[in-house]
């Protein structure tokens, strides 16, 4: 008796009782895919509204994720010659400059010069002794740009750990934040933790953005990284929980696809701006949209639902019928009494923990190989994004073609999945990615071309792996656990992306090494990604059970 008053308090409308909902039972239908059809479909007002104001953050964490990038900016610079010029009045390489400093590669080395005789106060080649070569401590520039390396003075070789520490400890901020935001986000909803990271990591940045030294620097590049690490993956799976099956996999190809533009817009902006206090303020500054989220946006229509928030599902279906000008049939409302209150023979449970994925190996296995899938592509994908920097020609051009390069990936990703489901996606998207960049490096000098469009092309698929892996594993943990399963995925993936901005520094050992290492850790996920099944065309699972059992649907 107890049983059927719980349940009768929890429907939807009064008077609805566990009978009724038992018979709907016999239908196994998602109960996001029931209010989105009574809602006129997936492209009516109300939810073509939701879908846009999805994209605003993916465009955001674009901006935010790789802006250290453009601040952590290695310049190119040489020694100050002050026997021969003027430190406000001269060119970077004058026609004296190859008597006084070491030339390598037909560019002046960066931090030494030949020692002076002092036996003339003329600036000749006779002044100075090729056969000893000193440090020096001030330097002349190439360009006017900013970066922290002038600003904090982190010049030569010896401070190179310092410049790619900055990133690392944007890694590291991820690293440590994902795995609670992820709990927060499962805990409280996906909309309000949303909300706070953003409005954090724009606060953060701009104390960045007026830091005195290098210690303060990364303190709160840590703080602005970790408490933003929610950015993508709280609206990721907002948007994911108010999709239904049949376009789950176009619409969020269509939302994720803002995420490039974010990258071009940090790219373009940089290259504008050429100074990184000013470039980190207007770059978040957009940030602050997040805040009209709090009337405008929804909350997970799906974690209200299983979570039994009735009066915040009635309040957000109420609306949603208003702006559409369409009431919910009584079936649906019965299937959302169902999903709450379970079905006769699949127990949905509020109370499935973290603890219970230990449990049994198949959650361990696929656990296991979707946090390695996950360290493979943030490496990569983070790994050649840096690299991109350091190719021939415009830095900036180069960063903002490899962004462009994630549009294309992102459109490929949704007919890749369409066509050939998730796991055949994810195993031929890593394939030719690790393949195309190891024969990139591999090509001769007089096929530079065909070696950057190689490089591009695996810039291409990697994006398509890691915009896949997104989707694959939201689509493999129920939703009690869905943010949080992804959040440790994402926390383990930040030991790739940590160990990202060294992996250019290995070519100083051998040329071809970053490579190799961004081609082998590619390969191997493919492999390890064919254990997994297949989840094309099946509902979100919302327990253990379903997860568990998701081949069988």
């Amino acid at each position: 008796m107890k049983k059927g008053n719980d349940q009768q308090e929890l429907s939807i409308l009064d008077g609805q009782t566990g009978s009724e909902l038992a018979s709907n039972n016999e239908q196994d239908v998602d109960v996001v895919d029931a209010i989105l059809s009574d809602l006129g479909g997936t492209f009516r007002k109300y939810q073509i509204i939701n879908y846009i104001l999805f994209c605003i953050p993916f465009a955001l964490s674009g901006t935010f994720a790789l802006s250290y990038v453009f601040t952590a900016l290695n310049l190119n610079y040489r020694c100050y010659i002050p026997e021969c010029e003027e430190i406000e009045n001269t060119l970077f390489v004058p026609d004296w400059l190859e008597a006084v400093v070491p030339f390598s590669n037909g560019k002046p080395t960066s931090c030494n010069r030949y020692e002076s005789n002092n036996f003339t106060s003329e600036c000749v080649a006779a002044r100075f002794n090729e056969s000893s070569i000193q440090r020096c401590d001030e330097f002349i520039y190439e360009t006017t740009e900013r970066s922290i390396v002038n600003e904090f003075g982190l010049q030569c070789d010896n401070n190179l750990w310092k410049l790619a520490m900055v990133g690392t400890a944007n890694n590291i901020g991820r690293f440590v934040f994902t795995p609670l935001m992820g709990y927060m986000s499962d805990r409280f909803g996906r909309r309000t933790i949303l909300i706070a990271g953003v409005l954090g990591s724009v606060i953060f940045a701009y104390i960045r953005s007026l830091a005195p030294n290098y210690n303060t620097f990364v303190i709160f590049e840590f703080l602005d990284a970790g408490i933003g690490s929610v950015t993508y993956s709280a609206s990721f799976i907002l948007a994911m929980e108010w999709i239904g099956v049949r376009d789950r996999i176009l619409l969020v190809t269509l939302i994720t696809a803002t995420y490039p533009f974010g990258q071009i817009f940090l790219g373009l902006t940089a290259r504008a701006i050429q100074d990184f206090r000013r470039l980190l303020q207007i770059i978040y500054a957009p940030g602050l949209l997040i805040l009209i989220y709090l009337w405008v946006s929804p909350e997970s229509i799906r974690w209200l639902i299983v979570n039994g928030h009735k009066n915040r599902v009635l309040k957000t279906l109420a609306r949603a019928e208003r702006m559409n000008g369409i009431r919910l049939s009584q079936k649906t409302i019965d299937l959302i009494n169902q999903e709450r209150t379970g079905r006769d023979n699949v127990r949905i449970e509020k109370d499935d923990r973290i603890i219970d994925v230990l449990k049994k190996r198949v959650f361990l296995v696929r656990l296991a190989i979707c946090t390695f899938a996950w360290i493979s592509s943030a490496f990569v994908s983070y790994g050649i994004s840096l690299t991109s920097v350091s190719l021939a020609g415009d830095k900036y051009v180069n960063f903002v073609v490899v962004a462009v390069a994630g549009i294309p990936a992102m459109v490929l990703c949704y007919f890749m999945m369409e066509w050939f489901g998730r796991r055949w996606t994810l195993f031929s998207s890593f394939l030719i990615g690790g393949t195309s960049i190891i024969c990139s490096k591999l090509m001769p000098v007089h096929l530079g071309a065909l070696s950057i469009t190689l490089f591009f092309v695996g810039k291409l698929f990697i994006t398509v792996a890691f915009t896949g892996l997104y989707i694959y594993t939201s689509e493999l943990w129920p939703t009690n656990m869905r943010h949080s399963i992804m959040g440790l995925c994402s926390t383990m993936g930040r030991i790739g992306a940590m160990f990202a901005p060294f992996a250019p520094l290995l070519s100083q050992y051998l040329d071809i090494l970053p490579y190799l290492t961004f081609g082998a850790m590619a390969l191997i996920a493919a492999m390890l990604i064919l254990l997994l099944p297949e989840t094309r065309n099946k509902k979100l699972p919302d327990s253990l059970y379903e997860a568990e059992n998701i081949a069988d649907q």
